[in-house]
């Protein structure tokens, strides 16, 4: 497999030095991968054998729940059901137990979008498509 890159008038292929067993970028088995290179160059390393050397990712670890509804942290005032107050996310406790728990608004279901003349339109073009593939298998 070779690579080819714009370079200078002069060039030449090169091995990856994923393929040198002393070199950091052997990655356990011989790349056999060929580099077109300017002539100047002395060694190259294929875009493989570099992003074997870079580690994963690490994945998110989710958010649970831990009682809180979502925005309490920039809430004027958020009092938690074991009586904590809290003040723009910030904990009073000097006012501890003094209010009722925040009572908590349930989302609402999202609506459905009006129906436009064009839906109209559609529906009516695919109700009688329907009704004609239905009256043609009866024919046959």
């Amino acid at each position: 497999m070779v690579f080819k890159m714009k370079v200078s008038s002069k060039s030449k292929l090169l091995t990856c030095e994923g393929n040198n067993p002393t070199s950091k970028y052997y990655p356990g088995a011989p790349c056999q991968v060929r580099l077109e290179v300017s002539d100047n160059v002395v060694s190259a390393v294929c875009w493989r054998c570099l992003a074997r050397l870079v580690p994963a990712p690490e994945e998110k670890k989710n958010q649970s729940s831990i009682g809180f509804p979502r925005g309490w942290q920039f809430m004027n005032q958020f009092v938690h059901s074991d009586g904590k107050v809290y003040q723009k996310g910030v904990e009073q406790p000097e006012l501890f137990g003094k209010f009722e728990p925040t009572k908590i608004k349930e989302s609402e279901p999202k609506r459905r979008k009006k129906e436009t003349l064009d839906d109209k339109i559609q529906k009516q073009y695919y109700q009688k498509l329907k009704k004609k593939k239905t009256t043609n298998k009866s024919k046959k």
